[in-house]
């Protein structure tokens, strides 16, 4: 995977359909033998994989992070943990409100974050 990206980065499309195959093959193994695939759900969007695969590549990654955290909860003494639970819909409910979240990769010192400062101040609860 990251000699893909590397490529990729470099804009080196030599090869690009062999490179993708032998990524499908690798992952595909992966897949049947219990591993984690090799290639996140973030590096996907650049990947042409099935929406199928993709599904599955992200599922998988999911659930290591959900395991992940369940860990670290554990190892920080957390033992009770509420799971989210949606709201009703009632069309004639003026309190419903929607939830909002935001997800990012770059939430860090990275310049989406601070591009995004501004859009945290703005959110204006009493509505979402």
């Amino acid at each position: 995977m990251k000699l893909f990206n590397s490529k990729m980065a470099c804009c080196d499309w030599k090869d690009y359909f062999q490179f993708v195959e032998h990524l499908k093959h690798i992952v595909l193994k992966q897949f049947q033998n219990g591993e984690m695939p090799c290639v996140d759900p973030f590096s996907l969007f650049m990947i042409d994989f099935s929406m199928d695969d993709k599904l599955l590549i992200s599922a998988k990654w999911a659930e290591n992070e959900k395991i992940k955290a369940f860990a670290q909860m554990k190892r920080n003494n957390i033992h009770y943990f509420e799971p989210f639970q949606h709201q009703l819909i009632k069309p004639n409910n003026t309190l419903f409100k929607i939830r909002i979240g935001y997800m990012s990769y770059d939430f860090a010192d990275h310049p989406l974050a601070h591009l995004l400062n501004s859009l945290f101040k703005m959110h204006d609860r009493s509505i979402f």
